[in-house]
């Protein structure tokens, strides 16, 4: 059995062996699931953090505004470092893939 020091709940939250599962504060995995719950969070769902989250990117121009999404994640996680490609749908050009690469740190 291992214990955490400074727990926080995995993304997505859930239960194994009846406790919630737990990550470590500070490792990879609490880095990205803080980037994955602003990347996944609607715009002004949390009324505390108005500007947590993303705008809805459904009707956005093509190309994606890299920076725009970079700079959205990196305020919410500033110890992730990002690396973003999009490219597009294989069936269908007219829709765009964002792959969001997350690392601790150093150089991607």
């Amino acid at each position: 059995m291992s214990f955490t020091t400074a727990p926080h709940f995995d993304l997505p939250f859930r239960f194994s062996g009846g406790k919630a599962v737990e990550v470590e504060q500070d490792t990879d995995e609490d880095i990205y699931n803080c980037v994955w719950a602003a990347l996944v969070t609607p715009e002004g769902f949390r009324p505390e953090v108005p500007d947590f989250g993303m705008p809805d990117l459904t009707f956005m121009n093509q190309p994606i505004d890299s920076a725009f999404v970079m700079q959205r994640i990196l305020a919410s996680e500033p110890r992730a470092t990002i690396v973003l490609d999009e490219h597009p749908d294989a069936f269908d050009v007219l829709i765009a893939k964002l792959t969001v690469n997350v690392e601790s740190g150093g150089t991607p």
